[in-house]
Formats: C-alpha cells, structure tokens, sequence
C-alpha cells in the first residue's frame, strides 16, 4: 500500500510540474541569450510538454526547433524535432504525417547509432500500424524495439516492450508467443510496480485464457484489471477498464452467473457515467436493459430507460463539443501549413528579387567599361535569365501539382461528409426512435413485445456499428493512410471462412451455400483486404436472396495470368440504373434485404477500392428476379499450376 501511495503521489506531482516546466520552459525562450543548438532542444522539450495540451503549438514549435537545428547542422535535435511532428499529427488521426515524420526521426537515431532513439520510435511506428490494422509492420517495429531494449537491458523498457509484442501477436493469432511474452511482461511491471502497462498485460492474459476455454483463470485476470482500475482512480486506463467490464458480463452470462453480470453491468454503467465515456453508453444500457427484462422487473427497466436518456443526451453533449475542438483543431492544423507555405512563397520571391537587382546594380557599373565587356556581360547575363526562366516554369509546375492535390483532399472531405450525412441519418434515427418507444409504451407492451423490440435494437445497433466501421475505413483510404501487403493468399481456406460465419444465418433463411474453388489456388494480394472482399460479396448475397434460394462462390483460372472468383445468388437481382452507382462515392439508397435487414451501401464501394489497391477488378452482372454475379478478378502466382479439383 505504501508503494502504491508512493506512486500516485509521484504522478499527480509529475503533472503539476509538467504545468511549471512549460511555463518555466516559454520564460527562458523569451530570453534572447541563447545559442542555436541550446533554442533548437529548448524549443523541442517545450514541443514534446504541449504534445496532447496544445498539438497546434507543439507543431510551431517543433517546426521551428527542426529549422534551427537544421542551421547548426545538430542531427540529435533534427530527430527530436521529428519525433515531436509525429507526436502531434497522431494526436489528429492524421496517420500518413505521423509516420512520415516519426520515419525521419528513426533514420537519424540509427545514423547516430542511438540505440534507444531508434527503439522509442519502433515503438510509436508499431503502435501506429496497430492502429491501422496492419499487422505485418505493428510485427516488425515492435519485435525491433523489444529485440533493442533487451540488449540494453533495461527493466522498464523490457517491460513495456514485453507486453507491446505480446499483444501484437494476440492480433495475429500466435497465442503461444503471446503467453509466453505477456508472461514475462506481467513479472516484470509487477516487480517494477508499473500498474498501468500491468493493468493492460493482465487484459491481454485473461484473452488468452478465454481462448484456451480456460474460464476461471480469464474471470481473475480481468478481475486484476478492475482492481488496479479501482487502486489508480483518475489515473486508470478507462478504455481498457470499460472494456474489460463488457468481456467480463460476457463470460457470467456464458457460465449462467447471472446476478454477477447484473452487478458488472450496473458497475459498469456508473463507469461510463463518471468518466464520460460516450463510446460506450449504448452496449452497456442495451445489455442492462435486456437484463432487468428478462427478470420480469418493469420498474427496474424504467428506471433503466430514462438513466440511459439522461445519460446519453449529456454525454452526447460533451462529444459534441470534443468533436467541435478536434474540427478546429484541423482548421488551425490546415491555416498552420497554408500559412508556412505562404511564408516560404514569399521568401522565395523575396531572393528572387534581390538576385535580380543586383544583377541589374552590377550591369549598370559595368556599363561604363569597354564595350567587349558590355557584350561578353550581356550574353552571360541572357543565359541565366534563361535559366531562371526554366526555374520558374518548374516551380510553377510543382505550385500547380500542389494546388491541384489540394483541392482533391477538399473533394475528400466534401465526399466523405456527404456519405455520412447520407448513410447515417437514418438508422440513428431508427435507434432513437426505439429508446422513445421504450420509453413511453414499457408499461402497456407484454413481456415477449419488449423482447422482440430490444432484439431488434440490438440489430440496428450492430448493423449502425458496422456501418461506422465501413465509413471510418473509407475515409482512411481516401486519406492514404491504409497500405496494400500482398502475399500468396489460399482462395479456398478464405472461402471456406467466410462460409462458416454466414451458415448460421443462410440456414435461417433456408438458403443453401456451396463452393467450387480448386485446391491449391492462390492470389497475389493482401490477406485481410481480399477476405474483406469476399465477405461482404456474400453477406449481399445472404442479405437479397429469398427464403430457400442458393448461394454458390466459385472459381476458376483466367487470361493473363488472372483469377476469377465468383458469388452468385439467386436473389433479387439490381435495377440498370443502380448498378452504375455501386462504386462511385455518389450515395446510394440501399435496398433492405429479403428479411428487412438494413445496408449502408458503403460496403461494395470499399470492395472496389480494396480490389483496385491489390491491381485487380470487380464486375457485376444481375438480372431484376433472377439473381446477380460478382466476379472479383486477382493476380496469380504463375510458377505453380493450379489443381482443378471440386469440392
């Protein structure tokens, strides 16, 4: 308990003083006595203080750190002033500069062998492509920065390189590695009484449990999480707690410990509550709605009902206002870089002026020579007028080039907010207009009447998450910032995946699914983008047939070293005049499928952009009542012949 007092005393005092060093840090900048490099680290360490406070200012600073170490030639500095960049831009989401940036600064550190620059900085390039779900390079620099940390030596950054690895091959599915690595990550933090990264190790243990079926050991990790929550207070790593709350109730419900679930979820929504966690507040109520339901307690769900809409109307407050300060966050991120632009524009003609008065002060004192000389001055003066010329005609091209990506980066967002606007009004409205349905029937609707009503709450909700998904992962393909990792991917065993998922529902429906892949072929793509593909091909063609109807996914060898995988149904089959629309950014109402299930019309335009990205094609053929074809068409491998065989 002591040690535990001992750190949370520590930490609030960090805080205070990180208030102090900034201010201490602006005073001495003020002051004009100072060297180059000692205004370049000064600059960095307020820039690295003012990262998550004031990001705007961070960049100022860090910019104007890396400009004045540039002079001076300090290569430490120019890193730091990176690392700083990159800091920033991952505080807006803002991927592509974050990496760029934080790339910089890892070529720096490993000119400079700087051993554990280049480690911190795997660490924040592998927690970024984490962040967008590619697993291969989240793999690589967090093995690289743990491979480093382990050679210095270092408890502290072992431990927290430990546990980054070990759930990066939870992502990928090596549980194995996981264990062993979240292991040694757990005796670590503990002994080193680090009870944030111990608070997250202990998650990643208790799904690896949950995972081996093993329930009683995954019930106590996730109990460690909630009390290092319950020990850290403001300090605790809310996300993870709230998190690990919801997968908790989970498991009670699968081993029928349903009073424990119903005091979890009660917990959890005060959780949700005192730490503003807005995310959030929709999964919890739902659950502990259905709950009180199923108890037959109509009081209890009332009551449940109007926390839930006084809750949601204030938090939804507050996001509102998170989301207004990330906008201008933006807004001043965008006049930040239009403003240097402009500066550096003026610089340019600024030079450009001086070098042509000068050469007109020189032609004029040397017009009062011998007249060979005017002529030879006058010739050599032609020749770099001409060359000045050129180097305006390529600076105007690259202002021009500059402009014209400007202006798709405004058709982005103008795109972008379009398909939200579009896609999303409609079934938040159902959402609401459910909860008030709820709310004011509850005491005149019988018990299997307000069953079937959350049933189908729960499937808006879901069908409203995965349509958010699908918006967020087309708005970071349209910003550049998700890569394509091609590889030699098993058509048949992706196939074999997806129909497992969709079997249940297909039997639902009485329709039958079959395919027809030969053994042995594979594509050259990336893994997850084609089996994105193929799973949203067949969940349309779930969706659109009718009761009783065939599914078949098919596929065969193509030309030019091609293969053609195929989905047809017998559904519905889609109008002419929508067909021309299905891959475009115009929105589209989407049709609700033979069950009533809702659509985004978003999905087929991410399939198109996926297959694009691995240098392939998707075509459409459809009939109105009889059915439709998708053909995705990808690259092969062209040194193994492929094994026609039918299953």
């Amino acid at each position: 308990m002591r040690s535990l007092a001992v750190l949370l005393i520590t930490t609030l005092l960090a805080l205070q003083s990180s208030s102090q060093s900034v201010d201490s840090l602006e005073r001495m900048l003020a002051q004009k006595k100072m060297t180059p490099d000692e205004r370049a680290s000064h600059l960095n360490l307020l820039a690295r203080e003012l990262t998550y406070v004031n990001p705007i200012r961070s960049i100022e600073l860090a910019k104007e750190a890396l400009e004045s170490a540039t002079r001076t030639g300090n290569e430490k500095e120019k890193a730091y002033a990176y690392r700083n960049l990159a800091g920033a831009y991952s505080y807006y989401g803002s991927f592509y500069l974050t990496i760029d940036n934080m790339q910089k600064a890892l070529d720096i550190f490993e000119r400079l062998h700087d051993s554990a620059g280049v480690a911190n900085c795997n660490i924040s390039l592998g927690h970024t492509y984490r962040r967008l779900h590619n697993r291969p390079n989240e793999l690589q620099y967090h093995k690289a920065a743990y491979d480093i940390f382990l050679k210095l030596g270092i408890p502290e950054r072992i431990g927290v390189t430990a546990h980054n690895l070990g759930e990066t091959y939870f992502n990928i599915g090596d549980y194995e590695k996981s264990f062993a690595l979240t292991t040694k990550a757990i005796t670590i933090n503990d002994s080193l009484h680090n009870l944030p990264v111990l608070s997250s190790c202990y998650k990643v243990m208790g799904n690896l449990f949950l995972q081996r079926k093993e329930y009683e050991k995954a019930e106590n990790n996730f109990q460690q999480v909630l009390s290092i929550s319950e020990k850290l207070g403001p300090l605790s790593q809310k996300q993870a707690t709230i998190e690990t709350m919801i997968q908790l109730a989970a498991l009670y419900e699968q081993l029928g410990r349903h009073d424990q679930k119903l005091q979890l979820l009660n917990r959890a929504a005060a959780f949700v509550k005192e730490n503003k966690l807005t995310d959030y507040v929709e999964k919890v109520y739902i659950q502990l709605l259905e709950e009180y339901i199923k108890r037959n307690n109509g009081e209890k769900a009332g009551e449940i009902i109007r926390a839930f809409k006084a809750t949601r109307d204030s938090l939804s407050k507050i996001q509102l206002e998170d989301k207004n300060r990330l906008t201008l966050g933006f807004i001043q991120l965008f006049d930040l870089e239009k403003k240097n632009n402009l500066l550096a524009e003026q610089n340019r003609q600024q030079k450009e002026r001086l070098k042509t008065r000068n050469l007109i002060v020189a032609g004029v004192g040397l017009f009062t020579l011998l007249l060979l000389i005017l002529l030879f001055l006058l010739i050599r003066n032609f020749r770099k007028l001409k060359n000045t010329n050129q180097l305006l005609v390529r600076q105007d091209g690259i202002i021009t080039s500059q402009n014209a990506r400007l202006a798709e980066l405004n058709a982005t967002k103008d795109k972008f907010f379009s398909v939200v606007s579009h896609d999303m009004k409609a079934p938040l409205n159902s959402l609401w207009s459910f909860a008030n349905l709820l709310e004011e029937k509850l005491d005149t609707l019988h018990r299997d009447q307000i069953l079937m009503l959350v049933r189908e709450l729960r499937q808006h909700l879901e069908s409203t998450t995965k349509m958010t998904d699908n918006l967020m992962t087309w708005a970071k393909l349209q910003m550049k910032e998700m890569s394509t990792t091609p590889a030699f991917v098993p058509v048949k065993d992706i196939v074999s995946d997806v129909l497992s998922l969709y079997q249940e529902i297909a039997q639902a429906k009485d329709i039958k699914l079959q395919q027809q892949i030969p053994a042995g072929a594979e594509v050259w793509a990336d893994k997850n983008q084609v089996t994105f593909i193929i799973r949203n091909l067949v969940n349309n063609a779930v969706k659109y047939t009718s009761r009783g109807g065939q599914i078949l996914i098919s596929g065969e060898k193509g030309k030019d070293n091609k293969f053609v995988i195929k989905v047809a149904d017998t559904g519905n089959g889609i109008q002419e005049a929508i067909i021309s629309k299905l891959f475009t950014a115009e929105p589209v109402h989407s049709m609700r499928g033979t069950a009533g299930e809702q659509g985004s019309g978003l999905g087929l335009k991410l399939c198109h952009e996926f297959t694009q990205l691995n240098k392939g094609s998707l075509l459409v053929a459809s009939k109105s009542g009889q059915g439709t074809v998708f053909s995705l068409v990808l690259p092969i491998r062209s040194d193994a012949p492929l094994q026609f065989t039918t299953h």
